[in-house]
């Protein structure tokens, strides 16, 4: 199969798939990690709701109509074991630095608990790796 073949083939799956989303199925926007729900769909747009708001993306390419200028790269794409970890995880940190970040809000007993919970990571781990 050449590269064009190929090509055609890969954009004839991803047509299938997106004429095939309905309400409540989730699926991962590229370029953002994030992990979002199908709410409605009109004859033009898929709208899917990530974090209490609604984006509205292109119901033939998948990519993202409107919002900042680079939302134009955020598209639908199906949502894996692998993108849903790397959402999580991009979530984890933006939590965990917000709390950080206010330090100062947290108690000693809560600061203590954190640091008691890294520690028993950290020695848990095997000597070069990761737990």
């Amino acid at each position: 199969m050449s590269f064009f073949e190929r090509q055609e083939a890969e954009a004839s799956e991803r047509t299938k798939w997106l004429d095939s989303l309905v309400a409540g199925q989730e699926v991962s926007l590229a370029h953002d990690a994030e992990v979002g729900k199908v709410v409605r769909r009109t004859a033009t747009q898929i709208i899917i709701e990530v974090r209490s708001s609604e984006r509205r993306f292109n119901a033939k390419t998948g990519c993202q109509i409107g919002g900042a200028s680079f939302s134009r790269y955020t598209r639908i794409v199906p949502l894996t074991d692998q993108l849903r970890a790397e959402a999580r995880a991009k979530r984890n940190r933006h939590r965990f630095g917000s709390i950080t970040y206010r330090s100062t809000s947290l108690t000693d007993a809560q600061i203590a608990a954190m640091l008691d919970a890294y520690d028993q990571l950290e020695a848990s781990k095997p000597e070069g790796g990761v737990a």
